[in-house]
């Protein structure tokens, strides 16, 4: 029944997108002018903002309460919540995700936390988008910001990137977060989201899609259904399963073997 209703959806979606789609090319053909006109001044502010606010981590504030303290039990019903953490760690979530619901949920926007989470660089270059994501407690995955930010929060990364988005099994090829955890001396707390929100609509071409994930880190995938066939997560408790701490000893190769194997205990 959910599967005719949200084929249902996207039959009329798509029908609704043929439909306007002649509108939408006369209408960006006559805003051409207006994009000329707007589209340098709203690069030279983002890039702007992005310079000032490089180094910045903000943990808080009020956009970051406000969304902290959106009622989300009332959407998924349980939630598996993270204990609070005396330290900064890192804490790494599997899998990626469409939206990465369960750690966001679990852990970074919950009332009270502080937590940054570490995403793609090239969000931060959108205007606005990339101030927002400033003030929800976001930062580029970059080595640099993440070991600044670990100095005194803790972190949350997903390793496996892009990747592991489009195949939906772990990508364990990356191994930045452990040499990150040791030269920081902060130990890495593994969390394994058990939870399903969003079905993936099977496409081909996987090894392609993959190049040019591990490339540009764009992920090339056909529409993901949600709720009722939306892009809203689905109305499920958020179920996560908590590993014991794992500290890197150094030696990179027998690290991350080490680390995928209590996936599979």
């Amino acid at each position: 029944m959910k599967v005719s209703v949200a084929l249902a959806y996207w039959t009329i979606a798509i029908f609704v997108w043929i439909y306007l789609l002649p509108i939408l090319i006369v209408g960006f053909i006559c805003c051409i002018p207006f994009f000329i006109v707007v589209t340098p001044p709203l690069f030279a502010i983002s890039i702007s903002v992005m310079y000032l606010l490089k180094d910045e981590i903000i943990p808080n504030g009020y956009i970051r309460d406000i969304v902290n303290n959106i009622p989300y039990k009332l959407w998924f019903g349980a939630i598996d919540e993270l204990p609070p953490l005396p330290t900064p760690r890192l804490i790494c979530s599997h899998p990626h995700g469409i939206l990465c619901t369960g750690i966001l949920i679990s852990a970074h926007f919950r009332p009270g936390s502080t937590t940054v989470f570490a995403v793609s660089k090239w969000l931060f270059a959108v205007p606005f988008v990339g101030w927002l994501a400033r003030h929800l407690g976001c930062i580029p995955a970059t080595y640099e910001d993440i070991e600044r930010a670990l100095q005194s929060h803790s972190v949350i990364l997903v390793p496996g990137g892009v990747p592991e988005l489009i195949t939906g099994r772990p990508y364990t090829r990356r191994t930045g977060f452990l040499k990150i955890a040791r030269s920081t001396n902060v130990p890495i707390l593994p969390v394994e989201t058990k939870s399903t929100f969003f079905d993936m609509i099977p496409c081909g071409f996987q090894e392609f899609r993959m190049w040019v994930a591990k490339c540009i880190g764009i992920p090339l995938m056909l529409p993901v259904i949600g709720w009722y066939g939306t892009w809203l997560p689905k109305r499920v408790p958020i179920h996560l399963r908590v590993f014991d701490e794992f500290i890197p000893s150094g030696d990179i190769k027998n690290d991350n073997a080490a680390y995928y194997n209590i996936f599979t205990t």
